[in-house]
């Protein structure tokens, strides 16, 4: 079936959501009910199914009370006042199996080494969807100290 092209403006909604790939520059939208929505990744052309991507997303929303535990252990080593709370952006690959790589801290409001190692380990564990090609990923942990 052929299906309908959006632009750069439904792959920037996609990538809006608190993390995502900025490689996504076209977004291609199902005719029917069983043709899956397609992403590429602009340069290579390898295209993704939306699911695939969004599995993604959902793989590390499901890992934030983890990634806050990291926070309230800072919290318990002193590190940071009970009332903290901040932001953690991480950049990194995953690989067509589904593993994270090279996972850095892009920007932090909260400043620790012992943080960042907690949640990049966090990271590191997941198994994210199969990819048909390794993409970059991004995404942002909010964190509040209780």
């Amino acid at each position: 079936m052929r299906a309908r092209t959006l632009g750069c403006v439904a792959a920037g909604l996609l990538a809006a959501s608190c993390g995502g790939s900025s490689k996504q520059t076209a977004t291609t939208m199902p005719t029917s009910e069983t043709e899956t929505p397609v992403v590429s990744d602009g340069e290579s052309g390898t295209m993704e199914s939306a699911e695939a991507l969004d599995g993604i997303n959902r793989a590390l929303d499901r890992k934030r009370p983890m990634a806050a535990r990291c926070l309230s252990e800072a919290v318990d080593r002193k590190e940071f006042p009970s009332s903290s709370h901040g932001k953690m952006t991480l950049g990194f690959s995953i690989s067509a199996d589904g593993k994270a790589s090279n996972i850095k801290v892009i920007k932090s409001t909260l400043e620790s080494e012992q943080l960042a190692a907690c949640v990049i380990a966090i990271v590191e564990r997941i198994t994210f969807p199969s990819l048909q090609a390794s993409r970059d990923w991004s995404y942002t942990y909010a964190f509040e100290a209780m």
